[in-house]
């Protein structure tokens, strides 16, 4: 599952798409640049469903680029890593 990273300048500044307000990241955004619920928040959604077991078996982090000083509050986040985390794998069974 790819968390996506800012696809408008990828190679500088991919965390980019973390600064836009809630308001701002329209559908259009989401369909280019994909969604921006990071891997915590994954996590709970998956641990909500009662018929499902799964866990994560790959991620990916960008260490190497700055994040922007500004992440807006709509980003729901745990800490440095969540947000640097940009592709999940995750296994689910249903039980």
């Amino acid at each position: 599952m790819n968390l996506n990273r800012d696809h408008k300048n990828l190679t500088e500044r991919p965390f980019d798409f973390f600064i836009y307000q809630q308001e701002a990241y329209s559908r259009e955004l989401q369909s280019r640049w994909g969604n921006r619920i990071r891997r915590s928040q994954w996590k709970q959604i998956f641990s909500n469903l009662k018929h499902l077991d799964s866990r994560f078996v790959f991620e990916w982090s960008c260490n190497d680029r700055e994040l922007p000083e500004k992440i807006d509050s709509s980003i729901q986040y745990t800490d440095e890593e969540d947000l640097r985390i940009s592709h999940i794998g995750v296994f689910g069974k249903f039980i």
